[in-house]
């Protein structure tokens, strides 16, 4: 999970409105909501602002710490995905939630007809 998601689960889990939260730890509310939507990314300093409001680590935000306090640390990088695979995934990120829902359902029919949802689940 992004450290956006991360913000805006702990920002909801708290009932906070976004302005709430950037009063709190001194930067504005435009800035929370690019950093919730993933525009940017908190300098250290207000990640460690966040982390102290939240009563979490820097490393939970990063999303390196689960909610248990392991931390995960990737020691290989993931192999790139294929140019087509990365264009694919950027236009589905850039849909709306009802869009995206339509592309999985179109995605799961094709799979299906071709035979790669039976081979998957073998």
């Amino acid at each position: 999970m992004s450290i956006g998601k991360k913000i805006r689960e702990l920002r909801l889990e708290h009932n906070l409105l976004q302005r709430e939260l950037a009063k709190e730890i001194h930067i504005a509310p435009n800035t929370l909501s690019q950093f919730e939507t993933g525009q940017a990314n908190p300098s250290y300093e207000v990640l460690s602002l966040i982390a102290d409001f939240f009563q979490c680590s820097t490393d939970y935000l990063l999303g390196r710490e689960d909610d248990f306090g392991n931390v995960v640390v990737q020691t290989e990088k993931p192999a790139p995905l294929p140019q087509d695979e990365q264009e694919l995934l950027q236009i589905y990120q850039s849909l709306s939630p009802a869009y995206r829902s339509q592309v999985l359902e179109y995605a799961r029919y094709f799979a299906e007809k071709s035979g790669a949802a039976t081979r998957r689940k073998a």
